[in-house]
């Protein structure tokens, strides 16, 4: 895949296409080549590559959904998927369009709307971050528990 028509870059290494995107290469060595988008690769709305969603597999520890913003692995499915006061659009998750807090907090308690008018998404409220579960969780829970996943990792390649 190429990018969008403004990003398009003659290059004839891959680090000319880095430059303008770490997940870019170069299509070739020669004159002529193209910037494209690395292998799984997609092009987002900002014109710049990006890891889609519902594509990208994952692992029981999810640490593959965390380039995606939002996202987090279904570890049924094994794949990735975006929180619960997130919505897939354009294959990113972004929050879920409110107008009211009482729209995002029925989805996590911890969440509030970002504002009343339209355009308005539900987000974490302060203090709060999305979780490895998806979930808003305080800021201390959400590195404690990403601490503990670590940890067990590390436990895992020893034994």
């Amino acid at each position: 895949m190429g990018y969008k028509n403004t990003h398009i870059k003659d290059c004839t290494a891959s680090t000319t296409c880095t430059d303008l995107d770490a997940n870019s290469e170069c299509s070739g060595s020669t004159s002529g080549s193209l910037c494209q988008c690395k292998t799984d690769y997609v092009i987002g709305s900002a014109g710049l590559c990006v890891l889609p969603v519902t594509s990208t597999v994952c692992t029981a520890t999810g640490t593959e959904c965390n380039s995606i913003t939002n996202a987090l692995c279904d570890t049924t499915a094994l794949k990735c998927k975006c929180g619960g006061i997130t919505a897939m659009v354009e294959n990113k998750c972004t929050g879920k369009a409110c107008t009211a807090s009482t729209t995002c907090t029925a989805l996590d308690a911890n969440s509030q709307c970002s504002g009343t008018t339209t355009g308005s998404v539900c987000q974490c409220s302060a203090g709060y971050l999305m979780g490895s579960d998806g979930k808003c969780a305080s800021g201390a829970a959400t590195v404690l528990v990403s601490v503990t996943m670590l940890f067990a990792c590390f436990i895992t390649r020893l034994l």
